[in-house]
């Protein structure tokens, strides 16, 4: 039950893997290029997308660095300006309540310039 190949399909059978053969080789060598290049095209991406987070985490950094500055820089100016306000009350009351008299009368005496009128 088991047939001997004819000659002819034999031959044919042969030209056609020969064929194929050199037909696919050159497929088989471009395939292997785009994957080399697909994988350096992988890296190179993952080497920008690390780069560009460290330095989205230095701008953070810079950024947080600011807000500490700026916010004690404020809170240093508000205690020198309480310090400031604390010091002029303090000169302000005394001479206020040493101005006042007991009778009420102004703490100066008010002198006027003689005008053309009263001549």
């Amino acid at each position: 039950m088991h047939e001997t190949p004819d000659p002819i399909q034999q031959t044919v059978r042969d030209s056609l893997r020969e064929g194929l053969r050199e037909e696919a080789a050159p497929l088989s060598r471009r395939l292997a290029e785009v994957k080399g290049l697909q994988n350096n095209a992988i890296g190179r991406l993952a080497r920008l997308e690390s780069t560009l987070e460290s330095e989205r985490n230095a701008r953070l950094d810079d950024l947080e660095l600011l807000v500490d500055l700026l916010t004690e820089g404020w809170r240093s100016l508000n205690s020198r300006l309480d310090r400031i306000e604390y010091l002029l009350a303090l000169t302000i009351e005394p001479a206020a309540s040493a101005g006042s008299s007991s009778n009420g009368a102004s703490p100066a005496e008010l002198y006027r310039l003689p005008t053309a009128e009263a001549r």
